[in-house]
């Protein structure tokens, strides 16, 4: 069994890859109307990563006798979004991942020296830096693209596949 006040922070920690799941889903849609193929595949990709960190964090819980609380999440406002602000705002969203990764980990280490967490959560927050350095790095390839988005949305497709 894990710590309680660890599970409950888990458990508040869902609706955060839950809304990433569905604003990618959303960015892929739209970056499919607007002609941006390669985005879109970037984003449903994400989007699906999403979902399977989602169900890892609900097995997590549930393999340690922890009842996960499934959430419900806002809609995804539409319209008014270019490409440059989806990224930026997946790098907020990926940002704010990490905070809640790293709070679970404070209390998980020091506070309830739960190491069954520790491991598991630290696994999680590894993958999520990376990603959180490629979504920088596609905000810096895109500033240095200027008119060039055929080249830019061929790369970010790249990145997915």
């Amino acid at each position: 069994m894990i710590n309680r006040d660890c599970a409950q922070m888990i458990n508040a920690h869902l609706p955060l890859e839950l809304k990433a799941q569905h604003t990618y889903l959303h960015f892929a849609l739209t970056a499919n109307t607007m002609g941006y193929f390669g985005v879109e595949t970037y984003f449903n990709a994400a989007s699906t990563e999403e979902a399977a960190h989602l169900r890892k964090l609900l097995a997590f819980l549930n393999d340690y006798d922890m009842m996960p609380e499934i959430p419900a999440i806002d809609a995804i406002p539409s319209g008014g979004m270019d490409i440059r602000s989806m990224f930026v705002q997946a790098l907020a969203i990926e940002q704010t991942v990490s905070a809640s990764f790293n709070a679970i980990l404070d209390c998980a280490d020091d506070d309830c020296k739960d190491f069954q967490v520790v491991g598991f959560i630290q696994d999680m927050q590894n993958k999520q830096t990376s990603g959180e350095i490629e979504i920088r790095d596609i905000i810096n390839r895109f500033d240095m693209s200027g008119s060039n988005m055929p080249a830019f949305d061929e790369y970010v497709g790249e990145l997915a596949t």
